[in-house]
């Protein structure tokens, strides 16, 4: 990249030019490797076998990856930018979900949050609304 600026005496007048020359390689692949490694990372993030839900101070969800989906039965398109729904304060009915899907995914038991669990699309519909 080249700048340049033309230089004046105290008249105004054209005296000379001022030319910088940058070498932007360095930059333009450091921009590379983080689009690359941002890519990496939402492509592990999106084929794991677990869910994350990631809300704004205001309980906006923002993030919603592929094992939420699966498990709540929702798409990040239907959930994204929309208030969390209430907490489901029955951990038993969490539990016996999360040993559901450890069985259909083979898996061993997988961790159950305090925040969500499975209940029909239907029932919570109204809370994603």
């Amino acid at each position: 990249m080249v700048s340049v600026t033309a230089l004046r005496d105290d008249q105004g007048t054209i005296i000379g030019y001022l030319l910088i020359g940058t070498d932007n390689t360095a930059r333009k692949r450091a921009e590379e490797a983080l689009l690359k490694a941002g890519a990496l990372q939402a492509a592990i993030f999106n084929s794991a076998n677990f869910s994350s839900i990631a809300t704004d101070e205001e309980g906006v969800i923002q993030l919603f990856n592929v094992g939420a989906e699966r498990m709540l039965g929702y798409t990040a398109a239907e959930v994204l930018n929309k208030i969390t729904p209430a907490p489901f304060p029955d951990p038993r009915e969490l539990i016996a979900r999360a040993q559901a899907l450890s069985l259909e995914l083979g898996t061993g038991m997988l961790r159950a949050s305090r925040h969500w669990c499975s209940r029909p699309r239907a029932a919570l519909r109204t809370s994603m609304n």
